[in-house]
């Protein structure tokens, strides 16, 4: 309240001072014969007594007939209240007009001892004031609507993020537990084979739980982080299928600051042993390649899966990261998806210049 107060004031006293220095800047002779400080007094003191009145339709449009005709009313209502709220604004105007021309002679008599010898209220004069008082209006109009403006748009920028932010944390929700019950099983066959071996790979599902947890929160993390939660991940999927898996990695990052969203590959890389190995009896190929300089990102996940099972592209993880790329990637991303007879395909680029800025 207080801050609008004082913007209110900062807007008026600028209209007062700039119309006193118009009117300083084409005085005519009876107020030269003061100096410039008294001469801007004078007509600041003027504006002062005629400001009332130019002020007068604005506070009585916005902060009477626009909350009382058009708030929280519907289009079609407002149609219907639009006619008596312009009646009561040209009344407001008349009065102002009226009201402003009351001040003539008061203001004369102290600024130069006599009254003025023609009609104050002649119907010229009554135009001429139209002409002050409709351009302070205007001017406090658009101001008033611009800062309303823009107020609504970061009220709209700050509901879009909040709502970007509960869509992305549920997706990330939905997506974790999918991670860590795959890598229970993992822990669990690995268990029954040999049981003296599994403390090494249970540090690495504490890798990965950390990740999906902690670091997965972060706006950004670091590239290498996400291929080393990859590698963990791939680790405890080899210790589940051994021999059936035939994988061919191959990871060529420029640089090691190379920043992206959590949990955008990981997904890609879950899905293809899901859909390649869990539903294939026989031995199955995955082929993991990703590229990545400073401005750009490259990812392919390439594996056979089962003919009879579609492939991946009803899984919910592919579905959720497709969404979480629109949210954090915007137009900044291309994902290319298809199969073959035998092999399913995922191609993912991302121009990280676009997301990092």
């Amino acid at each position: 309240m207080a801050r609008r107060i004082f913007l209110h004031i900062a807007f008026w006293s600028a209209f007062v001072l700039l119309h006193a220095s118009v009117q300083m800047a084409f005085a005519g002779p009876s107020d030269m014969v003061y100096a410039w400080p008294m001469r801007l007094l004078r007509f600041v003191g003027s504006e002062l007594a005629l400001l009332p009145w130019k002020m007068l339709p604005f506070y009585v449009l916005f902060y009477l007939l626009v909350p009382r005709y058009l708030g929280g009313l519907s289009a079609e209502r407002q149609d219907a209240k639009f006619g008596p709220l312009v009646a009561w604004m040209l009344v407001c105007i008349l009065v102002s007009v009226l009201g402003y021309r009351s001040m003539i002679k008061p203001i004369s008599l102290w600024m130069y001892d006599e009254v003025p010898a023609f009609n104050v209220f002649s119907a010229s004069r009554l135009l001429y004031t139209l002409t002050d008082i409709l351009p302070a209006l205007a001017l406090a109009s658009t101001a008033k609507l611009l800062i309303g403006r823009l107020k609504s748009q970061r009220a709209y920028r700050s509901l879009q993020a909040e709502k970007r932010d509960i869509e992305l944390g549920y997706l990330k929700s939905q997506m974790n537990p999918h991670f860590l019950f795959n890598s229970l099983n993992n822990l669990y066959g690995l268990a029954r084979k040999d049981a003296a071996q599994t403390a090494p790979y249970i540090l690495q599902l504490s890798h990965l739980m950390r990740y999906v947890l902690r670091e997965s929160q972060e706006e950004r993390i670091l590239l290498e982080q996400e291929i080393q939660i990859i590698e963990d991940y791939i680790a405890l999927e080899k210790l589940r299928y051994a021999d059936r898996l035939q994988l061919r990695q191959e990871i060529q990052v420029t640089t090691s600051d190379i920043r992206i969203p959590p949990l955008i590959l990981l997904p890609f890389v879950e899905n293809a042993f899901k859909h390649g190995l869990s539903e294939m009896r026989f031995e199955t190929q995955i082929e993991l390649c990703l590229e990545a300089n400073q401005h750009q990102l490259q990812f392919e996940v390439r594996n056979s899966y089962d003919t009879d099972s579609g492939g991946m592209e009803s899984g919910m993880g592919l579905r959720n990261v497709q969404r979480q790329l629109d949210l954090v990637c915007g137009d900044h991303y291309d994902l290319t998806i298809r199969k073959d007879a035998s092999f399913f395909y995922v191609r993912l680029q991302i121009q990280l210049d676009g997301i990092n800025q």
